[in-house]
């Protein structure tokens, strides 16, 4: 018996093209089985992306979600990977003179930097689960001032004002592992998450 994958991908200004098979053979007989076929297109200026063919459906926290074969569009925040969603991103100090700043997250050393006077913004990179941040600050003449705070992060949680959200459309998908079966009766399906407060991030 043999058995093989065959992925084609194509990619260029317009988007993305994917499809997966298997192939599979012996004695008797040949056959490929389509896993996945989709076409992607990313709108950078909404932080969003475009899908038609095979997805799945997104849902709430204590929703189940659905293959189906149709369009979704919604948001797709790996499109800025310089932006972090979640709240307790950055924090802020004063400085009166130049100083070095170090930051550790559960005892990880993320690094040091320089910074001038004046307002300066902090962004450590966060863990899911507790964060224990702590930021030393130390002066031209060694004088050492050390802030430590903790909090609980999730890739859940959106920061105040964050909105996502996704839409989906199109037919069931039903797949056993030898075959495709789509149900007859359209699905509509709609996801909206939003940071209300650093603390809430309602969905519905």
């Amino acid at each position: 018996n043999l058995f093989g994958d065959l992925n084609l991908m194509l990619s260029g200004p317009q988007g993305r093209f994917r499809n997966v098979m298997i192939a599979t053979a012996n004695d008797d007989r040949s056959d490929f089985i389509r896993l996945e076929t989709s076409i992607e297109k990313d709108f950078p200026d909404l932080t969003a992306r475009l899908r038609l063919g095979d997805a799945f459906t997104r849902s709430p926290g204590w929703g189940r979600n659905t293959s189906f074969l149709g369009v979704q569009f919604g948001t797709e925040f790996s499109l800025r990977p310089g932006e972090d969603q979640r709240p307790y991103r950055a924090f802020r100090t004063i400085l009166e003179e130049q100083a070095s700043i170090a930051v550790k997250v559960n005892g990880i050393d993320q690094g040091t930097e320089t910074s001038a006077p004046g307002v300066t913004v902090i962004a450590p990179r966060l863990v899911d689960g507790l964060n224990q941040v702590e930021i030393t600050i130390r002066d031209r003449l060694g004088v050492e001032r050390i802030e430590e705070f903790s909090f609980f992060s999730s890739r859940q949680a959106l920061a105040k004002g964050i909105t996502d959200y996704s839409i989906s459309a199109g037919l069931p998908r039903r797949f056993n592992g030898l075959s495709n079966d789509y149900g007859e009766d359209l699905l509509v399906s709609g996801l909206v998450r939003r940071g209300v407060t650093d603390a809430f991030t309602a969905e519905a």
